[in-house]
């Protein structure tokens, strides 16, 4: 396990350096480091809304099982995709 992830650790190191760090371009483009490429349009809106559908998923769940009590709290989570 420890080898694969320093080997995972060397290959990021060798992206970011050949290609500049990902984490100050300023373009709407989402890069996938691993085969330099850019995502379609649609998988990068899909992860620019990730944290605001998170938020929404625990105000849902705070709301139903802690404040209304319409669901138990032991209720299967079901997986957002």
């Amino acid at each position: 396990m420890q080898a694969a992830f320093t080997e995972d650790v060397k290959l990021l190191t060798s992206v970011t350096e050949e290609m500049g760090n990902p984490f100050i371009e300023e373009g709407q483009d989402l890069l996938v480091l691993y085969t330099r490429g850019i995502v379609d349009a649609n998988v990068a809106e899909t992860v620019r809304k990730a944290e605001i559908l998170g938020e929404e998923e625990n105000s849902k769940f705070v709301d139903e099982r802690l404040m209304q009590r319409s669901k138990p709290i032991t209720e299967t989570l079901h997986k957002t995709s």
